[in-house]
């Protein structure tokens, strides 16, 4: 909602409602819950959304949206006020699974086993619900997750159906032109699992699927004239792949192209280049629990967050900002993965400079010797003892013969699997 604020979901379906706690809030190191006590429709909160006037939509299983205003009041936006509908076989169990808000601040709502729900606002002056049962697809058809591409097309992770595509005809509120094309088994045999978790769509349009066996990837060509969906190009990642798991559950970008993945079995990141860079467990870094159920990026701290099934964690994503050093300095890659041949290195650094690291709690941890009339040295990862280092934030200070000093600090990733 702020600048300086975290929301968290306690569970991300109905799959963990026994440990459904409600929502938690995080603002100047103080976390608050929000539940049925304190005024949330229940506990069971899946989906948190803001809409374009800053106001929370958090979406409930089984008690429609509970809704933040700005002046800290909640309002329940359920099917008596809007176009929402309950369930099948209950009426006044009003499921929302995910809510995204598009390029002109509609927010869409994953209204399970009902449809696609669009509102301008509200109380809305338009809207409407997408029936999938009108449009062809069975009332237990599940609408778990959604992801809104830049060419505005829907897409909709089904635990039970596969890849949805919904095309609204670039008018969200006029009925009877929207369309709705399934990625399933039957249609797609690349499709490893029809049980997808989460839907991603990346900077290049390239549409991410977390299935129960392994990651796929559709690149999409879509006409909207004649409503027909080529896949052009299809690959797919699993544990023949580096993969940890084949249960994958989460799917988040950052502002480098790569691509972060919650799996049962820790974080894994596959860069730009579609290949797999590293994976991070309870055992080669800071992860508090391997069920990597949720992630999120602070694009403007830099920051990922990642949520657990046994709570959150914070990794800094981008940590060069803060170095000091002359113009032509830099150290890269950042985060440095020990694995396989690569090296950190240090360009730009004072003439025949002693650079020495050290952890973040002030320990030494490794000396180099930059050569003689040379600015630039690599470091293999490894301490003075020639052991690789573990996981973590590390800094570093570069003096050069006549005292000019370069510092700053960079990540670590213990890229052992």
């Amino acid at each position: 909602v702020g600048e300086d604020e975290l929301w968290a979901a306690s569970v991300p379906d109905d799959q963990q409602r026994t440990l459904s706690a409600g929502a938690y809030h995080l603002v100047d190191g103080t976390w608050t819950v929000f539940d049925r006590a304190s005024g949330a429709p229940n506990n069971e909160l899946v989906a948190l959304e803001t809409d374009r006037r800053g106001r929370l939509w958090i979406g409930s299983w089984g008690g429609g949206v509970a809704m933040l205003d700005v002046n800290g009041s909640w309002v329940n936006i359920n099917r008596d006020r809007t176009v929402l509908r309950g369930v099948p076989r209950g009426p006044d169990f009003v499921v929302i699974s995910d809510i995204q808000r598009d390029a002109e601040g509609n927010m869409w709502l994953l209204n399970n086993l009902a449809g696609v729900a669009v509102l301008d606002n509200f109380p809305p002056t338009e809207e409407l619900l997408i029936d999938q049962v009108q449009l062809g697809l069975g009332e237990g058809v599940d609408f778990y997750r959604m992801t809104i591409g830049a060419d505005g097309l829907k897409w909709i992770a089904s635990r039970t159906d596969g890849l949805i595509m919904l095309d609204d005809g670039g008018t969200p509120f006029t009925p009877g032109d929207d369309r709705f094309i399934v990625v399933d088994e039957a249609t797609e045999p690349r499709l490893t699992s029809n049980r997808i978790f989460d839907v991603h769509v990346d900077d290049s349009g390239r549409v991410w699927m977390a299935t129960d066996s392994g990651i796929n990837v559709l690149t999409p060509e879509y006409d909207r004239t004649t409503g027909v969906l080529t896949r052009s190009a299809w690959r797919t990642y699993s544990t023949f792949d580096g993969l940890l798991s084949s249960e994958i559950n989460a799917f988040e970008g950052d502002d480098d192209g790569n691509t972060w993945i919650g799996t049962e079995v820790g974080l894994s990141r596959i860069g730009a280049d579609g290949e797999l860079d590293f994976t991070l467990t309870q055992s080669n870094s800071g992860l508090i629990d391997n069920r990597v159920k949720g992630l999120t990026f602070d694009s403007r701290r830099g920051e990922l967050w990642i949520g657990t099934f046994d709570g959150l964690n914070r990794l800094r994503i981008v940590v060069s900002d803060e170095t000091e050093g002359p113009e032509g300095f830099a150290v890269y890659p950042n985060p440095f993965v020990t694995a396989g041949r690569q090296e950190l290195t240090f360009i730009g650094l004072p003439l025949s400079a002693a650079l020495r690291i050290y952890s973040v709690a002030g320990e030494s941890v490794a000396s180099l010797q930059v050569d003689p009339g040379r600015a630039t040295v690599t470091w293999n990862g490894q301490n003075d003892s020639g052991f690789l280092v573990a996981s973590g934030i590390y800094y570093y200070i570069a003096e050069g013969e006549s005292g000019e000093r370069t510092r700053g600090r960079f990540a670590v990733v213990n890229g052992a699997r």
